[in-house]
């Protein structure tokens, strides 16, 4: 690896880690607000191994890179990257985090739809996957769509036939009968277990921009109003 492209990537990262780095994690914490996590208190830490490890294991490669490369100005990167290295170890040993803890702390949420214990689930799902079946706006079979509802999700992502409007209003409506953390990031969610009519990703900030201003707008006779009233007749709420 030649100087100028190892100075490049040393620049990077202080510019993420040092220089910029409210502007960066900033943007992680915002787009955790956005999916869901408004109802949370923001705590850095929780967020601190999500940041750090997109740069931890690249600082680390190329410090052994350039470890044998006997130049001055070489050695000035070596310290700079030994720096960052610090830094980061430093603010995972706050929280905790041993090197064999490989999975952020954020993304140990639940990362399902966990239905109430209170709630015969078998029936919702089988019910609520015939109506979204039956007016095609899911096409999955019915194993991949109980993977929704699963802690290990498998298979691919749900695609989606309906609107943003449609699917937002939908969770939102079914909040009731799932655990009480899915509603601090039930858009997330949806980012992660779904694709749109088109096969691509949604995202949580536009779902939940569509929601807030459209839901009340949507007409009574919509088929998703229908479904949605036929699963609060069949599993009303105590």
């Amino acid at each position: 690896m030649d100087k100028t492209e190892a100075s490049r990537l040393v620049e990077y990262y202080e510019d993420r880690i040092i220089y910029n780095f409210e502007k960066y994690f900033n943007e992680l914490v915002l787009d955790d607000f956005y999916g869901g996590g408004f109802r949370d208190r923001i705590e850095d830490s929780f967020f601190y191994d999500e940041y750090y490890e997109q740069f931890e294991e690249e600082i680390i490669e190329l410090l052994l890179k350039i470890k044998n490369i006997d130049n001055s100005e070489f050695e000035d990167l070596r310290l700079r990257l030994i720096k960052l290295k610090r830094i980061i170890d430093t603010k995972l040993i706050e929280i905790g985090k041993s090197p064999s803890q490989n999975k952020p702390v954020r993304e140990s949420r639940i990362g399902y739809f966990m239905i109430k214990d209170n709630i015969n689930s078998k029936e919702l799902i089988s019910v609520l996957y015939e109506e979204l079946k039956s007016k095609k706006l899911v096409e999955c079979s019915k194993e991949d769509f109980e993977s929704l509802f699963k802690v290990t999700k498998q298979g691919n992502k749900i695609q989606w036939k309906g609107t943003e409007r449609q699917i937002t209003y939908l969770i939102c409506s079914l909040l009731a009968y799932f655990d009480n953390e899915i509603g601090s990031r039930h858009f997330k969610l949806i980012e992660s277990l779904f694709t749109n009519k088109s096969g691509k990703t949604f995202k949580s900030k536009q779902l939940s921009s569509v929601y807030h201003e459209k839901a009340d707008s949507i007409p009574p006779n919509d088929k998703i109003v229908k479904i949605v009233n036929n699963i609060s007749t069949h599993f009303p709420l105590t």
